[in-house]
This record gives C-alpha cells, structure tokens and sequence, in this order.
C-alpha cells in the first residue's frame, strides 16, 4: 500500500555532502573560470603557486544590514551566518540561512551519513538580495549573495570552478553561482591582478585608483536612485521572453545561425553584428540575468533622471518596463520615453498630447503604424502596474 511506498522511499534517502561553487568571471561573456592564487578568508591569507581549489569558510554572526531584513522574513528556527572572502580588490560576502531543525524523514539516512557537520540538504541561491556595491569604507567592490544553507550545518567548503563551465559536471547536491569582477565588465582590468600575485603587487596602486574612481562613480549613484525590483524583472521577463540561444525578432521561435538585423538573444538583447561573436554559441541563465541588468541601466538612469515626482516602487517599475518597449529616446525628438506625453502627465508638465494617464500610456500601442493587440495588452498590464501595484501579465 501507499504506506510501504513511503517506508521505502525514506529508506533509499542516501544523504550526500552539499557544495557550492564560485564561478569567478572577468565579464559575462566570459566560457572559463579565473584561477586564484592568493585571497584573503576572513582576513587570514592564503597564497599558493598552484590554483586554489577549495577553502574552508569562516562562518560568524551576520552583521551586514541584510541580516535584520533575513531575521524578519525567517522565524526563530533559523539562524543567520556570514562569511567573507577578499580577492583582489573585491569582496565575496557570502550570507546563510541555516535551519536548526533536520526533517524527520532524513532520521534514517542520518545514522549512515559522514559528513553532518556540513548539514542536510542543498545551498540555493536568494538571487532577490544579490547585490554588486562600492564599499566605501574597505574601498572595494562588494559581491553579497545570500543563500538559503543546508540545515544544521557547522562547515562550509566553498569550491572554486577551473577550466570551463561545459566541461565541469553538475550534479544535484552541488549549487554554483556567478561572481563578476568588479560588478560589471570593467572588472576585466583585474583580470592580471587575479592570475598573478607579483603582477598584483606591482600595479595594485594603479588599479586600487582605477576601480575607485570606476566604482564610486556608479555605486554612489545606486545608493541615491531606483533599480528595478526582482519582481518587475519577472514580470519584464514574461512580456520579452527569455531565450538562451540567438532568434530572430522577427521569427521568435527560429534559432539563428548566423547574425541578421534584429538578431536578439536573453530578454529582448537586439545582438549587433559586431556581438554576434560573443552570443552566437547563447548564454547560460546566469549569463542572460547578468546581461540583462546591464541593459536595464540606461531605462533605470531614464527614469531617474526625468520623473520629478516621488514614486513607489511599482510605479517605477511599470515606467521602467515602459521604456525598456518604447525606448529612452534622449534628445531623439517626441517618439521617446524622455519626451512622452506619460512622463508629463506624471510631473505635472504643460504640453501632453492626452488628457489622462491612462490615454497617453495606451497610445503606445502602434507596431509599423498599425494598431497591435498584444502591444496594447501590455500597455493596459503596465498602466496597471503603475496605478494598482499588480504584477500580471494580461
């Protein structure tokens, strides 16, 4: 009976010690891993001629402000730890959410499992709290992940990826995740820094200047403006599509050989010929995430920059979905997000061409000078974004 089915499932529960895995880039097109040789765990240094393969974390009490925000969302039967790894001049700050209760169903596999300081289950990335900061204070790039930990776990190994992502094996107690250097592209410049201690002792002052005036720049801006919210990039991501191989705008279902006009590949990424080098092979989903923020930078900054007004998040968000369809349009006359009858109404400016809301957000609906149903579906679901806070598509 259905009771036997369930005594045999539990019994053939084989427990297997959890890893996770950093895959350390220059930038997000980028196949294979970077090997380090000297880094910093939790300021304890460890330096080496061969390429570190593993180190073993230094668990503490959170004191990351994340912390206050992970203890309000997760009751007394967790527990919050940190760790922190320096690499260059970045930060890994690694953040856990440990239960402290095992499920009883694991009871039997316990009795025969090796490796319980490591806990019972799997790591699986909160992609929601990631974040990519200038620390102003350690003067670095500051990577933060959090992850939900496998329960009742003492000890972390953090593994390090070498060689290429496609040829190093995947299996389903094993949780890897991306780091950029430096956040975003210009972490390339660390690229000598990483693969050479000498060579980092010779140019560290150089560099150290460089990515400050870089990171500060751009980081010190975040602090001050809106970013999308991982809800708005869903509901982003429902209306463009998601693809990881190259297709045709035109043809959405074609996979592409080779580069055409309105290539696109991700979330609604237009390929130009000079990319196609780098996109035509496609990208994994981290890669597409990754690509994906960087685009949604210049409709963040537009948003930002021209809405006078004080807004909540959702309001930002459907205005940024906005502009990501319509586009930014700086200094390219009325036919742009910039000039648009929406962004007048909502400061309050003379010289709308509609007398509500509602009318001039769902005047963007023409394709080729024509009417388009689906455009104007997705107007109605962003307008209601803006005035309800409901994140649909319709």
């Amino acid at each position: 009976g259905s009771g036997e089915s369930a005594k045999e499932i539990v019994a053939n529960i084989k427990l297997e010690k959890p890893k996770l895995r950093l895959h350390l880039k220059d930038n997000i097109f980028q196949r294979d891993n970077i090997p380090l040789y000297r880094i910093f765990n939790d300021g304890e240094e460890i330096k080496q001629e061969e390429a570190i393969e593993s180190i073993e974390l230094k668990l503490k009490d959170v004191s990351h402000p994340i912390g206050d925000t992970l203890k309000k969302e997760y009751d007394k039967n967790y527990e919050i730890k940190e760790a922190q790894v320096q690499i260059a001049f970045s930060i890994l700050r690694l953040v856990f959410v440990i239960s402290t209760k095992i499920p009883k169903v694991f009871k039997k596999a316990l009795e025969e499992y090796e490796d319980k300081d490591y806990g019972v289950g799997n790591f699986k990335l909160l992609d929601s709290f990631s974040s990519n900061l200038y620390n102003q204070d350690k003067e670095a790039i500051e990577h933060l992940r959090v992850f939900i930990a496998p329960a009742k776990l003492t000890k972390i190994d953090l593994e390090f990826a070498l060689g290429l992502d496609e040829k190093i094996p995947h299996k389903s107690n094993e949780c890897g995740f991306v780091v950029i250097m430096g956040g975003r592209d210009e972490g390339s410049e660390d690229n000598a820094n990483l693969r050479s201690s000498s060579q980092e002792e010779n140019q560290s002052n150089q560099k150290t200047e460089d990515i400050r005036k870089v990171s500060k720049e751009e980081n010190q801006d975040k602090n001050k403006v809106m970013k999308l919210s991982q809800d708005g990039k869903e509901m982003l991501k429902k209306w463009e599509g998601f693809k990881n191989f190259p297709y045709d705008d035109k043809k959405p279902y074609a996979e592409l050989l080779s580069w055409t006009e309105g290539a696109t590949i991700g979330v609604g990424h237009l390929i130009l010929q000079s990319e196609w080098e780098a996109y035509k092979d496609g990208l994994n989903d981290n890669e597409i995430d990754a690509l994906l923020s960087k685009d949604l930078e210049r409709f963040e900054r537009a948003v930002n920059k021209r809405i006078k007004v004080s807004l909540k998040q959702h309001q930002f968000d459907a205005l940024v979905i906005l502009a990501f369809n319509i586009g930014v349009g700086e200094g390219d006359g009325v036919d742009s997000f910039m000039n648009s009858s929406v962004v007048k109404l909502i400061n309050k400016e003379s010289g709308s061409n509609y007398n509500t809301l509602e009318d001039a957000w769902l005047a963007w609906k023409k394709s080729k000078g024509k009417d388009s149903s689906g455009l104007l579906n997705r107007r109605k679901s962003e307008h209601k974004l803006y005035t309800q806070g409901i994140y649909t598509k319709e």
